[in-house]
C-alpha cells in the first residue's frame, strides 16, 4: 500500500478479467466478486502516487502497468499536496488530479479514489497537513472540528471529480475512507455520509480490510480491500 506504484489484488473470486472493457457499465457486486454488464470479474488493481509523479510522464506510467495487467487503478489525494497552507489548494500541474482522472479515462482504466483523510503512503504525517497538527482537533475521530476540515478537503476533491463519475461515464469506480484504520467503524461511516452528501455517488465504497475495526460498520457499507506488494520485503 505504500509503494508508489505496487499492484494489488482484489481478494474476491471470479473468471473473467476487465482489461479492455468499457467504462460506465453497470457494477454490482456480491459475496464472490464484482459483476460488470453481469458478468463477474476479478480486477488487478495498481498503485499509483499521481502527485509524486512528474505530470509528462503519467500516461506513460499508466500505459505501462496496463501492459503489465493492472486493469484498475488505485491513487491517494495526499491532503499535504494539495492544501500545504491552510484554505490554499493547489490542483495545479503535478497536482492536478482531474488531468490525471482524464488520462485515466482516456486509458480505459476504472480508479478507486483514496480520499484519506489519512493516506499512509510515507507521506509526512500520513498526508494531514502540518497546520492541522497545531489545531487543538483529534485526528481520524469523530471530532466535529476534525470532520468540519475533512469536509472542506472532500469539497475540493469533489471539484475535480465532478463529471467523472462512473455514473457520467468516467473512470471513479469507488472511493476508500481513511487508510489501515482500526479504530471505530463508526468514523468510517462518518467520512462515506460525508462523501455521499457532497455528490460521491459512486457503485461501491471501500476500507482497508486490515486491522479489524474495534466496532463494525453495517454489513454492505463498504467492501473491505485488501492487497499486497509486488516485490515483497
Amino acid at each position: 500500500m505504500k509503494h508508489v506504484c505496487s499492484a494489488l489484488l482484489f481478494v474476491m473470486f471470479g473468471c473473467m478479467p476487465m482489461y479492455g472493457q468499457s467504462l460506465g457499465q453497470t457494477v454490482k457486486w456480491d459475496s464472490k466478486s464484482l459483476l460488470f454488464d453481469g458478468k463477474r470479474v476479478v480486477p488487478v488493481m495498481g498503485e499509483i502516487h499521481y502527485s509524486r509523479i512528474p505530470e509528462n510522464e503519467w500516461r506513460q506510467k499508466l500505459q505501462k502497468m496496463k501492459t503489465g495487467g493492472v486493469t484498475m487503478i488505485a491513487n491517494y489525494v495526499f491532503w499535504n499536496h494539495v492544501e500545504e497552507k491552510e484554505g490554499v489548494f493547489d490542483w495545479s500541474k503535478q497536482r492536478s488530479l482531474r488531468h490525471f482522472l482524464e488520462l485515466c479515462k482516456d486509458e480505459n482504466l476504472p480508479v478507486v479514489l483514496r480520499i484519506g483523510p489519512f493516506c499512509h503512503g510515507e507521506v509526512r504525517c500520513g498526508g494531514i497537513p502540518d497546520w492541522i497538527l497545531e489545531k487543538n482537533v483529534e485526528l481520524r475521530s469523530e471530532d466535529p472540528k476534525f470532520l468540519h476540515y475533512v469536509k472542506l478537503l472532500y469539497r475540493q476533491i469533489f471539484t475535480q471529480v465532478q463529471g467523472l463519475l462512473w455514473k457520467d461515464g468516467g473512470p471513479v469506480v469507488a472511493c476508500q475512507f481513511d487508510n489501515e484504520y482500526g479504530g471505530e467503524g463508526s468514523y468510517l461511516m462518518a467520512l462515506k455520509h460525508i462523501a455521499q452528501e457532497i455528490g460521491f455517488d459512486l457503485p461501491f465504497y471501500t476500507r482497508t480490510g486490515w486491522p479489524e475495526l474495534k466496532t463494525p460498520i453495517p454489513y454492505g457499507e463498504m467492501i473491505p480491500l485488501y492487497g499486497d506488494y509486488a516485490d515483497g520485503f
